[in-house]
């Protein structure tokens, strides 16, 4: 599986350590030095490891767009309906 981690603070690199081992990771977190302007390739799933803020919805499309996938799974803490907002089936 290929993945695109987007947030690697404390939950983050908890969830590279994970899954790292098994499947190929790309990290994305321009806070922490892992700028990523465009995906080399197309991503299987995305992973969400950044807080919630306002604009979470539009860096999740963000990368859901630049990863080309719309399997997304989130690991941060969010108000209530925000997954459904994104799609969520």
């Amino acid at each position: 599986m290929k993945a695109l981690l987007a947030g690697y603070g404390e939950v983050g690199q908890a969830v590279f350590r994970l899954v790292a081992p098994y499947h190929q990771v790309v990290v994305a977190d321009p806070g922490k030095e892992h700028p990523l302007k465009k995906c080399p390739d197309k991503k299987d799933l995305i992973l969400v490891a950044f807080p919630w803020s306002e604009k979470f919805k539009q860096a999740v499309r963000a990368y859901r767009d630049m990863a080309k996938t719309d399997k997304v799974l989130v690991f941060s803490t969010v108000p209530i309906g925000t997954c459904r907002v994104l799609g969520a089936s």
